[in-house]
């Protein structure tokens, strides 16, 4: 974060939304870890708070304040109550919920959220989680490489604009492997909304 922005382009909490399979590669720890430079070169002499509310995750490969897993057991909460993988998961937030304890205030605090991203959007636990944080934005990660595809850019496009309305809080819009795809067009489509319809088929009345 640059120091000279004001919120809410310099938040002191991100919290990182993306769809399960995207394969992460932008991830929480690389915030964590960037992070932690911009605090060394900077001298800002602070703490960067970690949090993991997803209790699937087998190894977040990165430093954690926070994680869910020393709270509750994804797999014998699912045993237990027989659930299935998102309802394990909303039943795990809601556990962890009941004894969660707003961490100690640092500079920087990065959420790491489920992969499965609508367990966690629309359940109670995630919202009351959000609102916990004080000035957090929300960072919506999508993969570049599926969104050449005119429904999935819409897709994406109208669920970054649900989860902004939904929570209230600052949202921006990721697009990961840039480097593997050609960009220019989703660009444009983004800048540019009537070249974006000049590229739908007429016969596709859905579009």
């Amino acid at each position: 974060p640059n120091q000279n922005l004001p919120h809410p382009w310099n938040p002191s909490a991100l919290s990182l939304l993306e769809w399960r399979g995207l394969g992460r590669p932008l991830s929480a720890r690389d915030f964590t870890l960037g992070s932690a430079e911009i605090v060394l070169e900077n001298g800002l002499n602070s703490l960067i708070t970690s949090i993991n509310l997803d209790p699937a995750v087998y190894n977040p490969k990165m430093p954690l304040t926070v994680d869910i897993r020393d709270t509750v057991d994804y797999e014998e909460t699912m045993r237990k109550y027989s659930l299935g993988p998102n309802g394990c998961i909303n039943t795990c937030l809601n556990l962890f919920l009941l004894e969660f304890k707003k961490p100690k205030e640092s500079r920087y605090t990065i959420v790491d959220t489920p992969g499965q991203i609508e367990a966690f959007t629309w359940s109670a636990p995630g919202e009351a989680l959000m609102s916990m944080l004080d000035n957090i934005t929300i960072l919506y990660i999508i993969d570049m490489s599926l969104c050449r595809n005119k429904r999935v850019f819409v897709y994406n496009m109208l669920f970054a604009a649900s989860l902004r309305l939904k929570f209230k809080r600052p949202l921006l819009v990721l697009f990961n492997k840039c480097d593997l795809e050609e960009i220019k067009e989703v660009e444009l489509w983004i800048r540019d909304y009537n070249a974006f319809r000049l590229t739908i088929d007429p016969a596709d009345s859905e579009l």
